[in-house]
């Protein structure tokens, strides 16, 4: 809808401004929260670098798998590209190396983690709206009165029918998530249960998602790369309950 936010004196592309805007706004809330965990921002700051660096890497990366034949066709540009990253890769690889440095930094895992899920959907909702204005992660052929025509050169609008605004659609979810996630913060039974949370109900969120998902991103049988990795992600955020609240139950017996 609008690629370039700002022409002169440099042009300032939407889609990067708005990831940036989200990072800017999930790093205020985190350093915030961290006060009350005893976290330095320092502590704070050295783990949103790895992060970014390691997602945005991993992101590209899976992009490049699932997308392998566009990037035989353009190696280069594809990895230059402004656009093609998935968010599974870089939020997988994210969190490995996050939690790589949190033990290297002998910080508390849950804690720690905890926080990061709060903020992480806050970042995700910016940058869908910054994919609703490049056009890309759109959804499928509609013509009610929800749906919408993008612009010929966006990658939405090159079929020249209406779609299903999925950007629009996963940001609001991604925001009513990180309100969720929040109050569970506020009022959690044992540290890993926010964690936990955002496995379970993004993974679930994402999985109904992509069922109105009209862009190519690649798949096996019905279901597609992110539907697939949303159900291991169910599964994991369900052990992970399971596990975490059986050892509390465990601890508050024993006291």
């Amino acid at each position: 809808m609008f690629p370039v936010l700002i022409r002169w004196p440099i042009a300032i592309y939407t889609y990067g401004f708005m990831i940036s805007t989200g990072v800017l706004v999930s790093l205020f809330l985190i350093l915030r929260m961290s006060k009350k965990e005893e976290i330095s921002s320092d502590q704070i700051m050295d783990l949103i670098i790895w992060m970014l660096v390691a997602g945005f890497a991993g992101a590209r990366v899976v992009y490049i798998i699932v997308e392998w034949k566009t990037f035989l066709a353009a190696p280069l540009r594809t990895i230059i590209s402004r656009s093609g990253f998935v968010f599974y890769g870089g939020a997988i690889t994210g969190m490995l190396i996050t939690m790589w440095r949190i033990n290297k930094m002998n910080l508390d895992r849950w804690k720690t983690l905890d926080l990061f899920a709060v903020v992480v959907p806050v970042a995700h909702a910016f940058g869908r709206l910054g994919c609703f204005a490049f056009g890309c992660c759109y959804g499928k052929e509609c013509h009610s009165w929800l749906c919408m025509k993008f612009p010929a050169a966006s990658p939405a609008g090159a079929a020249g029918v209406p779609v299903i605004p999925t950007q629009l659609i996963s940001s609001a979810g991604l925001l009513i998530l990180a309100f969720v996630l929040w109050r569970m913060y506020k009022n959690k039974k044992f540290d890993g249960l926010v964690a936990a949370g955002y496995c379970l109900f993004y993974g679930i969120m994402r999985f109904v998602i992509e069922i109105f998902r009209g862009d190519d991103r690649g798949g096996i049988w019905i279901l597609s790369t992110s539907q697939i990795i949303s159900i291991m992600m169910v599964i994991f955020g369900i052990t992970l309950l399971v596990k975490l609240g059986s050892k509390k139950s465990k601890t508050n017996i024993s006291v």
